[in-house]
């Protein structure tokens, strides 16, 4: 959205400034176009975006478990291609990808960011939700440990 703002902004300078007139001379006056996104101090745009991916990739599983859980009465043996199809995250411990823990009446979810940080919902059966979260970047968007 800055970006649409300010290339407008400068569209119309440029228009303006071409206006000429009487004989007269138009000055074009420099304008300057970020070319990147703004990001929190330390933090870059991408790893924000990564971090983002990797909630919701935990939120998507968890959804999953839940219907699993609602079909079955146990989260263990959820099996998250058949609840998900193609939209299910892939699997493991490696960046980008999702690692579970379950158990009959509980569950971890740890979504591995590509930014190196990890983003973990626990849960059960009684309704009660952790959200954790580690990684060393301070700019991430895990505060105290919590997401």
């Amino acid at each position: 959205m800055l970006k649409r703002s300010l290339l407008l902004l400068a569209s119309c300078g440029l228009i303006a400034a071409c206006g000429g007139g009487n004989g007269g001379s138009t000055a074009i006056a420099p304008v300057a176009i970020p070319t990147s996104t703004a990001t929190t101090p330390g933090g870059s745009a991408a790893a924000l975006q990564q971090d983002a991916a990797a909630r919701a990739a935990a939120r998507t599983t968890l959804t999953a478990l839940e219907t699993c859980y609602v079909d079955a009465q146990t989260y263990a043996g959820c099996d998250l291609t058949n609840a998900l199809g193609s939209g299910a995250p892939p699997l493991g411990s490696g960046p980008g990808k999702v690692q579970l823990k379950l158990a009959a009446q509980s569950y971890t979810i740890t979504a591995h960011s590509r930014s190196g940080e990890a983003f973990m919902l626990s849960g059960g059966s009684n309704g009660a939700l952790q959200r954790t979260c580690a990684g060393s970047d301070p700019a991430s968007d895990c505060h105290g440990g919590s997401w």
